[in-house]
């Protein structure tokens, strides 16, 4: 946090003077105090000729704007030399107010400032950055070198210098922009070592600007800053101006610049951003959904905060930013590490996901890749900064990897739309590597989520894009080589991958038994149906014979086999069921542990079942309680262990009865959790009767 005197810039006296801002002000004797444009008037300037040279092997080059970041930070890119990579430049010897992760008066003036005139010198002159090492220390001419990043390992200290009107400006007719922000009073000046020359001009710049008491000097308040506490809003009424923007580039929105303090439930966190949710319903019934995203500063913020489900108070100032978008920022500060801040200030969380149910529940939007693309086409943005989720297969068909190698956007076979991966990602939970080349994915098929949103690019094209959130957003159902795949569908998902199946590659799926069909005692197919999809499953064999009076309808089975299309009818040849997954998903019908344990090894590490499902086993092991009182223990039926963690009691059973030796029925859901294994479900697991 820069020091500010807030006090100092609220308080409103009574001026006589007149302050023009740039230029000098009156005093009240209208003498105009003399004023020195020392960015112009050849105070300082640039005798290293830049012309063909390449900033990250010579430390100067010719520039083109890459991003707008803020008042003092820029990334630019090469116009000779190495075009691709992305010069993320820290003005040198100045220090401009906050207006991204934290806001702060004058931050959005200095911002811009900064813009403007590089948006400017873009279109029409000429932009070059150097290395302090280009000055020196006599003022004249410095060296050419490879600069080092700064702290950060990947931003470089820079003088930028410019020239609005003229293409490829001679040396004598560039401005530096550090300073020029400086003796207009929207920087502090800082340590200029690199450049002693420079120092004594950047102190000269900026003790005039005091003098003339220029922005954040003056006694004025700013007027772009909201002094005044958050307004409480709706999401609705955010999304509302947000697609009016979408719909209409010259929209003004109505919310930006505002302190604004709304609720909405975890979509998704990735990279110092946060997604968030909220429903709402209308006097008819209807339910709309909004969304948006938060920029929570730099700094790491509670895990709490981030969980996907958790319903969550935010507040921070609403920003239209040319490249970013439409989004959230200034949080920083506001994510209390104990959670329990200041509710009228502070981030809080109301619910967390466990508690997270009925109202505020997180819903998630499933659509085929066509449909999500024919709804933004026709201006439907239902699930604009929503839970999205692709129930078809997407195939890469071409990948971009940023130059820091830190970022992905994939691009897919017959999909306007990408995915784009913000994080180090690991394709494949038994491997150390990441993925994080073009290699790992081009030709690789895909089951995608994520958060839907949009990116505006430098020249104000809108690509619409799923942000993945975690390696479970973004699943290779590609087999390896001699192998099958063994990521299991739901049977829409089977039902859409079917037309596009790879020859001899077995696909699994889990389903619902709706139709048997027998020739006399034997099982010749099944079928299983969900959401009016239906697919056909010739049961060519079964795991264990023993499970064949098991085939019924209503059973949940657990399937493999090589999908086609015939005459209409969508099925899985060569379908082999395996029985250990077959369950009535009734208290009548218990999972063994065999069948609990043998399901939960289906899972990724860290996935969970969607559904519970009851377990019958004796306890055979010391029980265990934790501060809540729930309870952890293994049960044992025909040899084989499960595990129980975190189980509550139900209606009706008694801590006492809760004891070694004691045959029971759990209902839960069954996770793969890294920690201790093949699992039941912490926050989901109860005891719902003593059987014995």
């Amino acid at each position: 946090m820069k020091n500010i005197n807030v006090s100092r810039l609220l308080k409103l006296t009574t001026l006589t003077a007149l302050f023009v801002s740039g230029i000098g002000s009156l005093s009240a004797c209208d003498n105009k105090p003399k004023f020195i444009d020392y960015a112009h008037n050849g105070s300082v300037s640039l005798q290293l000729d830049y012309t063909g040279r390449d900033f990250f092997v010579d430390g100067i080059a010719q520039v083109k704007v890459q991003t707008y970041i803020d008042g003092d930070t820029t990334h630019f890119k090469n116009l000779n030399g190495d075009t691709s990579k992305v010069l993320k430049s820290r003005y040198y010897g100045i220090d401009t107010p906050e207006s991204t992760g934290e806001v702060q008066p004058y931050g959005k003036q200095a911002s811009n400032f900064t813009h403007e005139i590089l948006k400017e010198a873009n279109e029409n002159g000429t932009i070059v950055v150097s290395s302090p090492f280009s000055i020196g220390e006599d003022g004249g001419k410095g060296y050419y070198g490879a600069p080092a990043a700064d702290s950060t390992g990947s931003r470089y200290l820079s003088l930028v210098w410019y020239n609005k009107t003229v293409k490829n400006a001679p040396l004598s007719q560039l401005t530096l922009l550090n300073l020029e922000i400086v003796q207009s009073g929207l920087s502090w000046a800082k340590s200029t070592s690199e450049t002693p020359a420079f120092a004594d001009i950047f102190s000269a710049a900026q003790k005039q600007a005091e003098k003339n008491k220029l922005k954040l000097w003056s006694d004025e308040p700013d007027p772009l800053f909201n002094y005044n506490g958050y307004e409480d809003i709706s999401l609705q009424t955010i999304k509302n101006e947000v697609v009016s923007q979408l719909l209409d580039p010259s929209h003004v929105n109505s919310v930006a610049g505002k302190n604004v303090r709304f609720t909405g439930t975890v979509s998704g966190f990735s990279n110092h951003n946060l997604y968030v949710q909220e429903s709402f319903e209308d006097d008819e019934g209807n339910v709309t959904y909004a969304g948006i995203n938060i920029f929570t500063g730099m700094g790491a913020i509670s895990s709490a905060y981030t969980k996907v489900g958790t319903y969550l108070q935010v507040v921070g100032n609403a920003s239209d930013s040319e490249t970013f978008g439409f989004q959230i920022s200034g949080t920083q500060g506001h994510w209390p590490a104990a959670l329990n801040g200041n509710p009228e200030s502070d981030c809080l969380v109301l619910l967390s996901a466990e508690e997270n149910v009925g109202a505020h529940e997180l819903k998630t939007f499933e659509y085929t890749s066509s449909e999500l693309q024919s709804k933004y086409k026709n201006n439907n943005f239902e699930n604009l900064y929503c839970r999205t989720k692709i129930t078809n297969a997407l195939t890469v068909k071409r990948v971009y990897v940023n130059p820091d190698g830190d970022e992905v956007t994939l691009y897919f076979e017959n999909t306007d739309f990408t995915a784009y991966i913000p994080f180090t990602y690991h394709g494949d939970t038994d491997r150390g590597d990441p993925w994080m080349t073009a290699e790992a994915f081009v030709g690789k098929t895909f089951m995608v989520s994520g958060v839907f949103a949009y990116h505006k690019t430098t020249s104000g094209k809108i690509n619409y894009q799923l942000v993945i959130c975690g390696d479970s957003d973004l699943v290779c159902i590609t087999p390896k080589e001699g192998t099958t795949v063994n990521y299991p569908f739901s049977v829409s998902q089977a039902y859409d991958n079917a037309s596009s199946a790879i020859t001899n590659v077995y696909y699994y799926a889990n389903g619902k038994i709706s139709q048997v069909n027998k020739t006399g005692s034997t099982t010749n197919s099944v079928v299983v149906t969900e959401n009016g999809k239906s697919i056909t499953v010739n049961a060519t064999n079964f795991a264990d014979k023993d499970y064949a009076d098991k085939i019924l309808v209503g059973s949940y089975i657990h399937f493999n086999g090589v999908p086609a299309v015939s005459g209409g009818v969508v099925s899985y040849n060569n379908g082999h069921i395996l029985a250990a997954y077959i369950h009535g998903q009734v208290e009548e019908d218990p999972l063994t542990t065999a069948e609990a344990l043998e399901l939960a090894k289906t899972l990724k590490v860290g996935e969970k079942t969607t559904s519970s499902y009851f377990i019958k086993g004796t306890i055979t092991s010391e029980i265990t309680l934790d501060e809540s009182g729930r309870r952890t223990f293994t049960i044992t039926l025909e040899g084989v262990d499960f595990l129980i963690t975190g189980s509550k009691l139900g209606q009706g059973v008694k801590g006492e009865e809760i004891i070694k030796g004691a045959t029971i029925l759990v209902k839960s859901k069954l996770e793969n959790n890294s920690n201790v294994s093949y699992t039941t479900y912490y926050n989901g697991c109860q005891v719902v009767s003593i059987i014995k």
